[in-house]
């Protein structure tokens, strides 16, 4: 019985906790526990595995890593759910999402199936300020299913679904004050393909998501929310695909940034402006304009990189935009102006031509300078 009942006669949703670490407990000890160690846990459910035929004839690298995570988990479970305190108890949500991470491990360590990728992904953002709580998911996304959105002048919350790499449902969200009332329900062959919105004021809040369009390889699908302050985008090409999100909420959204498939190449993210990531267009010195994401290229040269990426910015929105004119090759030294804060950052580069580029300061004077010259 828990401490609290046997005490004070209290039975809370934690009292139950309890019991089931006792019964987890039983299971993995038996009756007889005494001075057992998690150590001996672990090695007696391990010979009794490696005596059963039927788990002999599976693979070695599943008994040997993916049964013994499940018992390490089980371990961990049963001390959890019987500490003294009910506070230090986990909550059932806990206890399940323990148990999905487990699995999925497991199967990782099982080896791929023939309708399993690898679970890699990209993360985009977020876009939008910096208040509410951190929100995202546990469960790596595969196919997005549905996305619900509530808005007014801005958006209230976000909320969706999606299946993982082994076919389990998430429902998650929302992500905000209210629960959506707008579904987006996305077809059997419709993905999502890009993201778009703005972040602004609303009340006392600095920044909060504003406006929220999604485009898919069919059609596109609001805007949302009344769509004042700065713009942010980001757009997918080929056969990318946005397939989560993450952000900040609390009672509104502050935040969102995306989740994308491992293969997904970026056609577009900005514009520049705002907390948001931002690809910007450089000119470069014949005049040319390019696009700097991946799908760009660099004029007047036989060197033509892939990806041109752009993260950031992170910090405030006073101060003047600063950025570099020319797309640049290799980083050749960077110095630093600091005390109590950074009071300035000047670099300088080469770029694919092999002209040489010194950029800043950008910033006041003070504090101490401390440059580094980068190596071969």
């Amino acid at each position: 019985m828990a401490p609290e009942y046997i005490d004070d006669g209290v039975i809370t949703i934690k009292s139950d906790i309890y019991s089931l670490g006792v019964i987890i407990r039983h299971m993995m000890m038996g009756r007889n526990s005494g001075d057992t160690t998690d150590q001996d846990i672990l090695e007696s459910w391990m010979i009794r595995l490696e005596k059963d035929s039927s788990q002999m004839r599976q693979q070695t690298q599943l008994l040997e890593i993916g049964y013994k995570e499940q018992i390490k988990a089980c371990i961990e479970m049963l001390h959890r759910c019987t500490r003294p305190k009910p506070k230090d108890r986990p909550t059932i949500e806990d206890i399940l999402l323990t148990l999905e991470e487990t699995e999925a491990r497991v199967k990782l360590v099982a080896g791929p199936t023939s309708n399993t990728v690898q679970l890699e992904l990209a993360k985009f953002g977020p876009w939008g300020g910096d208040g509410g709580k951190p929100r995202d998911i546990k469960m790596v996304p595969y196919l997005l299913d549905n996305i619900t959105i509530s808005s007014g002048t801005i958006i209230d919350s976000i909320g969706f679904s999606y299946t993982d790499h082994y076919g389990q449902y998430h429902t998650i969200g929302p992500w905000g004050g209210k629960e959506g009332k707008n579904k987006i329900q996305l077809g059997p062959s419709e993905f999502l393909t890009g993201v778009s919105g703005t972040i602004g004021p609303f009340k006392s809040l600095i920044n909060v998501i504003t406006s929220l369009t999604f485009v898919t390889n069919t059609r596109s699908y609001g805007p949302f929310g009344k769509g004042r302050g700065t713009q942010f985008h980001i757009q997918m090409q080929n056969n990318g695909r946005v397939i989560g999100f993450f952000g900040r909420s609390n009672q509104y959204l502050n935040a969102i940034g995306v989740y994308t498939n491992q293969n997904a190449r970026v056609a577009r993210i900005g514009p520049s402006g705002g907390d948001g990531g931002v690809l910007q267009d450089i000119i470069d010195h014949n005049g040319q304009q390019h696009s700097a994401g991946p799908s760009g290229e660099c004029g007047g040269s036989d060197h033509k990189p892939d990806v041109y990426a752009k993260f950031g910015p992170w910090g405030g929105d006073g101060g003047n935009p600063q950025d570099i004119k020319m797309l640049p090759y290799r980083l050749d030294t960077v110095k630093i102006s600091s005390g109590v804060i950074i009071d300035s950052i000047e670099f300088t580069y080469t770029d694919h031509d092999g002209q040489y580029h010194t950029i800043g300061p950008w910033g006041g004077h003070g504090g101490d300078n401390n440059s580094f010259q980068l190596g071969p």
